[in-house]
């Protein structure tokens, strides 16, 4: 990279940018909590959220005009856009003339775009996977260009789908590997384009393919962006703002008592997230795990509070937090004609595997 600072990564969730509050909120966290003279600034954006949200609203377009019913699909793009139009009003004079009118121009190019494929759902009754990609990913096309416009120079904005590059994958329910090395080069030409001291705005969630069809991260896909901008980057840390205070000691509806957890080692965190804690996907922390570079979960509702660092060690020395698992099932196999009959927990896991069923736990008699 030309500039000698170093990167700092920080990601905001849907409800950090549910509506022009929201915005305000983050440009306010930016300007007082994040700016340094020593550090360079990326931002990674989710989709508006809020109720009710844009990936949502997007989605279920979709699967209303595989239904054929293309007035259901249109009201819910009418209210996409009603939700962004709210917002832009609402910010006022804290967006430039111009910046306005740029992105209102673009959302309602962004929208005739999927209204025109929506048709073609409805024509074909079916949600191509692809088209449901394409479609799902233009919300934080859309919160990224809003929060750009709001925290004005130095920041730039970036569409990941010109960076960030992933292996094809034929299961439309499961990410693709990433392509460090052309990613990486991608994401150099972009830094290379602008000014030294230039801070991003990166859109989470999506990507492209190898060959630049559009695609997206899945499941905890912004969050797993900002991790992969982490290490695509060389980042010294990347913060993950939400609306918790960080990882809880126990599911606050079951245990009042629980806490947030000052640190946990990244094992811990995969654990708890393993165990159902609202925590970061095991996935989502590779990249950085990679790196060694320490996660923050920092609540964007409270920006003072330190939140839960997530390192490669930490100075506690007791336990991290328990988690409870709802929907479980416990099946036992048993019978005599298994007794001495190699293979059987193999056969078994591997029905399981064959109808996507993951086995958190197994135990076993000695007599298979």
């Amino acid at each position: 990279m030309p500039s000698d600072k170093q990167w700092v990564v920080h990601k905001f969730g849907g409800t950090s940018v549910g509506d022009a509050e929201c915005f305000l909120n983050v440009k306010a966290i930016v300007s007082q909590h994040l700016v340094s003279p020593d550090r360079r600034l990326a931002v990674v954006v989710s989709a508006m959220g809020g109720k009710p949200k844009v990936t949502d609203l997007l989605l279920e377009s979709v699967g209303k005009a595989a239904a054929g019913d293309e007035a259901a699909a249109r009201a819910l793009l009418d209210g996409v856009r009603d939700k962004h139009v709210t917002c832009l009003d609402a910010l006022g004079e804290n967006l430039d003339v111009s910046d306005r009118a740029a992105i209102e121009a673009r959302l309602e190019r962004d929208l005739a775009d999927v209204g025109n494929l929506l048709r073609a759902v409805a024509v074909l009754r079916t949600p191509s996977p692809q088209i449901a990609e394409l479609v799902s990913g233009y919300g934080e096309t859309w919160s990224a260009r809003i929060l750009a416009g709001v925290l004005g120079k130095p920041f730039r904005f970036v569409d990941a789908r010109d960076v960030l590059r992933v292996d094809a994958e034929p299961d439309p329910t499961v990410c693709g590997r990433v392509c460090w090395g052309p990613s990486g080069a991608a994401l150099q030409k972009k830094l290379d384009e602008v000014d030294d001291n230039a801070a991003l705005v990166i859109t989470g969630y999506i990507a492209s393919t190898a060959d630049g069809a559009p695609t997206t991260l899945k499941r905890d896909g912004s969050d797993y962006s900002a991790s992969i901008f982490g290490k695509l980057l060389g980042a010294a840390e990347v913060h993950i703002w939400t609306d918790v205070d960080g990882v809880l000691s126990a599911d606050p509806r079951r245990v009042p008592e629980a806490f947030s957890l000052a640190e946990v080692t990244y094992e811990e965190a995969m654990e708890l997230a393993y165990f159902g804690a609202k925590v970061l996907h095991p996935k989502t922390m590779l990249p950085a795990v990679e790196l060694g570079i320490p996660l923050y979960i920092r609540n964007t509702f409270a920006p003072g509070k330190r939140g839960t660092r997530i390192g490669a060690s930490c100075e506690r020395q007791t336990m991290a937090g328990f988690t409870t698992v709802d929907g479980v099932a416990c099946v036992t196999v048993r019978g005599s004609g298994m007794m001495g009959v190699p293979g059987v927990v193999a056969r078994a896991a591997a029905a399981l595997a064959r109808v996507t069923i993951s086995v958190r736990l197994m135990a076993q008699a000695s007599s298979e």
